[in-house]
């Protein structure tokens, strides 16, 4: 992928033109190798050359972009706790700050 984009800079440098199918090629290369944020900048150099990408296309960034979320995501605290219970690990019945038990 690194090498498209590459080339595909060379070809920009060289005044070469970019046809809608390098854009379909490269942004379906981004979205099977987990490459949204490149992908989503294909999209908008795409629409720049008055192309437009297809749903399909912008399905999958999509769906790439939910997962990057997914990965990089803070589980809100009550998640957290919850989790927490599931695993044996959880706060009921744990210690209070003054040192006395709830147990």
């Amino acid at each position: 992928l690194d090498d498209a984009f590459f080339v595909l800079e060379l070809m920009r440098d060289r005044s070469i033109s970019i046809d809608e199918n390098i854009f379909h090629c490269m942004i379906d290369a981004c979205a099977h190798r987990s490459d949204f944020r490149r992908g989503m900048g294909l999209v908008v150099d795409m629409q720049k050359h008055g192309f437009v990408p297809t749903n399909a296309q912008l399905l999958q960034l999509a769906q790439q972009a939910e997962i990057e979320n997914a990965r990089t995501r803070t589980p809100s605290p009550s998640v957290a706790a919850a989790a927490r219970e599931d695993r044996g690990l959880g706060g009921n019945g744990a210690d209070s700050a003054d040192g006395s038990s709830s147990r």
